[in-house]
């Protein structure tokens, strides 16, 4: 009946939420006791984000999204994560070479005076 599969899927929801707090919580103790785990503890956090990005009932396809911190359309390679609809800040084309600066990217215009690599093909000029 519609009725049980809503209340098994709310019932198999809840068990995800109620486990993710509670790999929250470990998280939470375990870098309390120990400061110095700090960027263990942010990728693992990144980690449990993007695990469940979608669930088994969506109809979708993931992607990889690139971190485009300079909005100039080209990501970061180092950094990504997988959705299926683009989160915000993020591009699908991961070739930046400057993501600090929207002027450098592949397909800038070359400026041949400022010793910049302008369009990311690893040449000034």
């Amino acid at each position: 009946m519609k009725n049980d599969r809503l209340s098994n899927e709310t019932s198999l929801k809840l068990k995800n939420i109620v486990s993710l707090k509670n790999n929250i919580f470990n998280i939470k103790n375990y870098f309390m006791k120990n400061r110095n785990t700090f960027y263990f503890v942010a990728l693992l956090s990144i980690s449990l984000f993007t695990i469940q990005s979608c669930s088994k009932d969506d109809d979708c396809t993931e992607q990889t999204w690139y971190q485009d911190s300079d909005g100039d359309g080209f990501g970061n390679l180092s950094n990504s994560q997988q959705s299926c609809t683009q989160p915000t800040g993020y591009s699908r084309v991961a070739d930046d070479c400057d993501d600090d600066d929207p002027h450098i990217h592949p397909g800038a215009t070359e400026n041949t005076t400022d010793g910049i690599d302008n369009d990311c093909d690893g040449y000034d000029g």
